[in-house]
């Protein structure tokens, strides 16, 4: 039986335990809804990316983040009334 917790012992043995490496999130985006719920659910080094082009039927979310948006060579309307991205902060 063990008289140490396990990370105490494995340190004493030279292991070093780390966690495995973060994965960024992919959010494939067809639609004004899509779109929104990606930005409001997306986090730090997630991507965006666009499967088809997007009328928007509101003002987007202003971004606060750290994303990648991959627009695939389609296209994000305002339809002449709404903005398209707005960046806050972030890249």
């Amino acid at each position: 039986m063990l008289s140490r917790p396990l990370p105490a012992m494995a340190l004493a043995m030279g292991f070093v335990l780390l966690a495995g490496p973060a994965h960024a999130a992919n959010f494939s985006v067809s639609s004004d809804a899509d779109l929104r719920n990606a930005i409001n659910n997306a986090s730090d080094g997630d991507s965006i990316t666009f499967q088809n082009s997007i009328t928007l039927e509101s003002n987007l979310p202003v971004l606060e983040k750290d994303l990648t948006i991959n627009g695939l060579y389609h296209t994000l309307s305002g339809a002449g009334q709404y903005r398209g991205l707005f960046v806050q902060s972030g890249n």
